[in-house]
């Protein structure tokens, strides 16, 4: 999304465009947010018979919003440039930010993503055991318990994830004066609803618990694509001096607007723990759990660099050239995995 030069003698044709020797890539080309989150999980419920066969509950859990961002400014050197393909020349170009005595800048790009859930279930028991039994790490027989219940229930997803790009441009050719302030926009949403089937298994040995179980998801996701631009130019030898477009730099008439489709999905979660009973009542817990979700949108797969310049603001009609950007649906998929510690409270 943003290169500079670092030969500050480098022609302005050559500057900051990818195919060049010396430029380099300041943000972007690599994948983001990709650092640890937190987040929390809250499930609670109510046994509805006194044997515990036949139960309820219900669950939500959140991931912190992670955020990313970059600044740079420059009133000419270093050089600052946004770099995109041509498709009127069919080569690798890129928009100046900052060059020297053509024109000083500034830059922002801001990322961000939220993940949440939340369902209820029903569940029912499926079977029990209990007696003496030789562990791996210990020869003599040790009592022990366990049960496998079948889950009924519903699930639902959401993940919300945002790139923003702002950028200030000041002319410093006296002959040409003026300022932009362009800002490109893109948002994704997701959201699934669905059936969740799955099976659980807690064993009990000594003040030792283990658990774990397994569900599957089958359901619709809600894709949702944002995409929007706005350039404020000011010339002072124009009139009006001020002009608004509703349309930025990567984010253009030919891309901009609101799409929306519904995707068949399939979300499998694998979880387990391991806890120790500290009282009757109480247990602390260590566990692992893995969310897998296919079909997603996300705003880094509709972010494209192809671009017509004559698209550009103030667009002169008739354009000339391929109608791009253009827009297309775009899915992959989403893990989200991790070390999960909290407790429980049974009464």
């Amino acid at each position: 999304l943003v290169t500079t030069s670092l030969d500050s003698s480098v022609s302005r044709s050559q500057a900051g465009v990818l195919t060049s020797p010396m430029t380099s890539v300041l943000f972007g080309n690599e994948g983001l947010l990709g650092q640890s989150i937190d987040g929390g999980r809250l499930r609670f419920g109510v046994w509805l018979d006194r044997c515990h066969t036949w139960g309820i509950g219900a669950e939500f859990f959140g991931m912190s919003t992670q955020t990313e961002e970059f600044s740079a400014s420059s009133d000419g050197l270093p050089i600052l440039a946004r770099p995109f393909f041509n498709t009127l020349t069919g080569l690798e170009d890129a928009e100046l930010v900052a060059y020297p005595d053509v024109v000083s800048g500034s830059l922002g790009v801001q990322v961000e993503s939220s993940f949440e859930g939340a369902g209820f279930q029903v569940r029912k028991l499926r079977r029990t055991e209990e007696g003496c039994r030789k562990w791996w790490f210990c020869g003599c027989p040790e009592h022990f318990c366990c049960r496998s219940e079948l889950l009924y229930g519903y699930r639902f997803l959401q993940l919300s994830e945002g790139v923003s790009i702002q950028e200030s441009l000041v002319s410093q050719d006296p002959s040409n004066p003026g300022t932009f302030d362009i800002t490109d926009r893109f948002r994704t949403r997701n959201q699934f609803n669905g059936v969740d089937l799955g099976w659980a298994v807690k064993t009990t040995r000594g003040n030792w618990v283990m658990d774990g179980s397994i569900r599957l998801a089958v359901g619709n996701t809600r894709q949702s694509v944002s995409i929007s631009g706005v350039s404020v130019i000011s010339d002072p030898s124009s009139i009006p001096t001020q002009q608004t477009h509703d349309a930025g730099f990567l984010a253009l008439d030919s891309n901009s607007g609101q799409y929306t489709q519904n995707e068949f999905t399939v979300v499998p979660e694998f979880a387990i723990n391991l806890g120790y009973q500290v009282t009757d009542h109480l247990r602390f817990m260590i566990g692992y759990t893995g969310i897998y979700w296919s079909n997603v949108v996300r705003p880094g797969q509709h972010i494209s660099r192809d671009i017509n310049p004559n698209q550009l603001p103030p667009v002169a009609t008739p354009i000339v050239g391929t109608n791009r950007p253009g827009f297309a649906f775009d899915t992959t998929d989403y893990w989200i995995q991790g070390i999960s510690l909290g407790g429980e409270y049974r009464w």
